[in-house]
């Protein structure tokens, strides 16, 4: 297994597109590795409100602790507040960046991770996506890459229109890194226990085709990094472990599909009602629900031919 790398980086380097310049020359140098993005208060008090009632409910932080916030692009906000927020509880708190939304980015990555480990010239897989991001229109990537209502220019355009790669017999060491870095973030909970791996999603839309070969390559090497996952889950070595959804406008979007633009949610609508059932149990979530007018209404406009796309099982 190779060596972790964490990039360390500031919210506004993700913000101004400037992380994948600097993480795809780490990658480019050999040091294949994820990135770490310091926490900052999003300046939404609804959703620090939201977020300090979800660790409320869940009832299991304590001073040192150690909690992994492995956040999607689009939930930065979300992530950013939960540490802080942690970090006043007295539990360590880190922030890494997941990248399976990313697919130019990723699928770019690992072309440059596979070229180095199969002795391809140095540089020969950064110059051509470098071409092609210079040649992109300006600010062709943000919020259809991150997943984010208002991410910035992500220098997306890298390796665009290239054929899809088959990976299936690539060296699974070009991913080394990859594999090493998830397992450093678990390494402490090993030892130690008192962890807690939070996982703040936004929607992100669907990849393109010719990204899921490089997408389902780097996912492999997280996996195999992540393996012990499970275990410490259920030996309570992890004491909670978390998926909180941070809506976006694609959310809103494709939840009124096919209903009448007078039954429609909007993305405040949405966000306080899914903040809200995050932080109940099952038989709470069935009440609110039930006594939610615009629920009602989104219902029976349901069955009258639009598409409800969220659900909960507890």
């Amino acid at each position: 297994m190779g060596t972790a790398h964490f990039l360390q980086l500031e919210r506004k380097d993700y913000d101004s597109g400037r992380w994948f310049a600097r993480l795809r020359d780490e990658w480019a140098a050999g040091r294949v590795g994820l990135v770490e993005i310091a926490p900052e208060p999003s300046g939404d008090p609804e959703l620090r409100a939201a977020i300090e009632t979800m660790l409320a409910s869940n009832g299991s932080y304590e001073p040192g602790d150690r909690a992994v916030i492995h956040a999607r692009p689009a939930a930065l906000d979300m992530a950013g507040e939960t540490a802080l927020l942690l970090r006043a509880r007295g539990v360590e708190a880190r922030i890494i960046l997941g990248m399976a939304s990313l697919g130019r980015q990723v699928r770019e990555l690992v072309e440059i991770a596979r070229r180095s480990v199969e002795g391809a010239p140095a540089g020969d897989a950064t110059g051509a996506a470098r071409e092609a991001t210079a040649h992109a229109p300006a600010g062709d990537a943000a919020g259809a890459l991150s997943g984010a209502a208002t991410g910035g220019p992500a220098e997306a355009a890298a390796g665009a229109a290239a054929p899809p790669r088959d990976y299936s017999r690539a060296d699974a060491a070009a991913l080394d890194g990859i594999q090493a870095c998830y397992r450093s973030l678990l390494e402490p909970i090993e030892r130690e226990g008192r962890g807690h791996w939070i996982v703040p999603i936004g929607t992100a839309p669907d990849p393109e085709p010719d990204c899921v070969p490089a997408l389902d390559f780097f996912s492999k090497a997280a996996g195999r990094g992540l393996a012990p996952l499970g275990a410490l889950r259920v030996d309570g070595r992890i004491r909670s472990h978390d998926i909180w959804l941070y809506p976006g406008e694609l959310d809103v979007r494709r939840l009124n599909e096919g209903l009448p633009a007078e039954r429609h949610w909007t993305l405040d609508e949405w966000r306080a009602l899914v903040f809200r059932s995050m932080a109940v149990g099952a038989d709470e979530l069935r009440r609110i629900a039930l006594g939610t007018e615009a629920i009602a209404l989104t219902i029976a406009a349901s069955e009258r031919g639009g598409r409800l796309h969220y659900a909960r099982e507890d």
